[in-house]
């Protein structure tokens, strides 16, 4: 007999019969484990040039191949997508601002992406990095942050 406890504090009993005879149980491995994984060491926004009125920001992306089966992997080029979002924390509203998709190159295990952003209107915003590789092998990874504060341009008054 087998006692199970429900969540208004009773007790019910069942009988071994009720529990089915076979279970399939399956173990996710995850690919940090199994020797691939992709770490997101670095992501910066580079400050736009003030002499001119910029409508987009550089955001840099560093990221490094690391684990026993790696280099093995690299050999096949796999692909990888870099997607970037910006978070109005005002708002608590989520944009896409970039979506990247390119292969990884035989035995090069670190990788330094740079990609243009429009600059948003005035507020604050946290920028999201979203990294992945495709299929057949799929690993993923985040990272959150900087903090953009986008203030209005100054009026130049003659």
């Amino acid at each position: 007999m087998t006692i199970v406890e429900t969540h208004v504090d009773e007790i019910v009993e069942t009988e071994e019969s009720d529990l089915p005879e076979s279970e399939l149980v399956v173990t996710h491995v995850p690919a940090a484990e199994s020797g691939k994984q992709l770490n997101l060491v670095d992501v910066q926004i580079m400050s736009p040039c003030t002499a001119i009125p910029q409508r987009e920001l550089m955001v840099r992306v560093h990221f490094e191949l690391l684990g026993s089966e790696v280099e093995i992997w690299t050999e096949e080029k796999p692909s990888y997508r870099l997607e970037l979002y910006l978070l109005d924390l005002e708002r608590q509203v989520t944009e896409s601002v970039a979506s990247i998709q390119n292969r990884l190159e035989p035995g090069i295990l670190e990788y330094e992406i740079d990609e243009a952003i429009p600059i948003p209107s005035p507020g604050r915003y946290e920028l999201y990095a979203l990294l992945f590789s495709l299929p057949p092998t799929e690993i993923r990874i985040t990272h959150k942050g900087p903090i953009i504060n986008v203030v209005p341009h100054p009026v130049s008054t003659p």
